[in-house]
């Protein structure tokens, strides 16, 4: 078996999540973001915050990097089993108007899917992603599964689908790690919809995992390197969160109170200086 090492996946990470060398990107006036500043250069940036929009173009360049780089570990270090191959399975049901109800639908006829003992004895791990395609009045939710499996049959994954949900599409291929990555990366971050159909969305959408892993892979997730955010200048990773400080240390760049603690202030500790290298 293979043995899962986060630190051979750091540089893969590194490349996957940080911004490039030099200037981050041009700042959207309508987003709201957190200034931070490095303890080792006391340099500061602009780093946005999540609007919770699916569809925000600010939100969806970190959220790509973000899930990209969890899928890409799940299907290097998740198809372990011996004779098991990643397969990508897309289970589809008729248009609804209703897209809330049938992202549920979806969500819960995969779930008593993969209760299944058919499923149980073939496929050992696996994550999924939600695309919704459509227009308005005819919605279409439907699954794109990245799997670790043994053969399964087309006509037996089939009849168990219909059982489940009702629905009768599936599409079952090989595929290989970097074209699993990418084909869940590209479903999404699709953004091919209007202003109207974006709220549409998004709204239906609202509290759902767009990107879930399932059986083995939940283990293999957990295994996934926390990720250390460092300065685009420097490089040094203790940062501070000047909007979460007092008031008064933040208007007119005052000092920082003596008995200031690193987990007041918000600073992932990574360079430490004294009262008088502060530039606050």
């Amino acid at each position: 078996m293979t043995q899962i090492s986060p630190s051979s996946f750091s540089s893969t990470l590194q490349t996957s999540v940080d911004f490039p060398p030099g200037e981050p990107p041009a700042l959207d006036p309508g987003h709201k973001y957190l200034t931070m500043c490095c303890t080792c250069c006391f340099r500061t940036f602009k780093v946005p915050v999540s609007c919770g929009d699916r569809f925000c173009d600010v939100c969806a360049l970190s959220r790509r990097m973000r899930v990209r780089s969890r899928i890409d570990f799940l299907t290097t270090f998740g198809n372990v089993a011996k004779g098991a191959r990643l397969k990508m399975i897309t289970l589809t049901v008729k248009n609804q108007s209703d897209i809330r109800k049938m992202t549920n639908h979806m969500i819960h006829s995969f779930r008593k899917m993969r209760n299944s003992k058919y499923w149980k004895e073939r496929v050992k791990g696996g994550l999924f992603v939600l695309e919704v395609t459509g227009k308005a009045g005819s919605w279409h939710v439907h699954i794109h599964a990245i799997v670790s499996s043994y053969w399964i049959e087309w006509k037996t994954v089939m009849s168990i689908w219909k059982r489940c949900s009702g629905g009768r599409g599936v599409y079952i291929t090989n595929v290989g790690r970097k074209q699993a990555t990418n084909y869940c990366a590209k479903y999404l971050s699709k953004q091919d919809k209007n202003e109207k159909e974006r709220e549409d969305v998004s709204a239906g959408l609202k509290g759902k995992r767009l990107f879930q892993p399932f059986g083995t892979w939940v283990k293999v997730l957990r295994a996934f390197p926390k990720h250390v955010f460092k300065c685009v200048s420097c490089g040094a990773s203790g940062l501070l969160v000047l909007d979460f400080l007092p008031s008064e240390t933040v208007g007119g760049c005052g000092s920082i109170p003596r008995d200031w603690t690193y987990s007041q202030y918000g600073i992932q500790p990574g360079a430490i200086y004294d009262d008088d290298s502060a530039p606050f």
